[in-house]
């Protein structure tokens, strides 16, 4: 039994979605350390870590806030239950609410769609 048989459909669409953006992304030095990745580590660790840069670079995070794709279902409810702290340096709470509203639309916490992102978080991608 791997992770992958516990995933949710709509979990798995997403981190599909992610290694392929990121392989099909103009970052060559990214697109080999993925590449490199997917040969030595479980498909599942790969795709999450594509998902979390993608959700990094869409929300434009800070190196040191975390994306909605870092967090559980559960953990989700908990910080937004607990309520905003003062000190949310590292963003938790802003993570778990535009988690909870990716959640409540029926799409994955690795969601990398950028139309949904910014749906989910108000943030508007950036123009080219």
């Amino acid at each position: 039994m791997t992770v992958l048989d516990d995933a949710e459909d709509v979990d798995v669409a997403a981190l599909e979605r992610a290694v392929a953006s990121v392989l099909g992304s103009d970052d060559q030095g990214r697109r080999e350390q993925v590449q490199d990745m997917l040969r030595e580590r479980e498909w599942y660790e790969v795709a999450r870590f594509c998902a979390c840069l993608c959700q990094m670079q869409v929300l434009r995070l800070r190196p040191w806030e975390i994306e909605p794709g870092s967090l559980t279902e559960a953990q989700v409810g908990r910080i937004i239950a607990t309520g905003e702290p003062h000190d949310d340096l590292h963003g938790r709470y802003k993570a778990a609410v535009i988690g909870q509203r990716l959640l409540d639309s029926g799409r994955s916490l690795f969601e990398v769609d950028p139309s949904a992102l910014e749906v989910a978080s108000g943030v508007s991608p950036e123009k080219e």
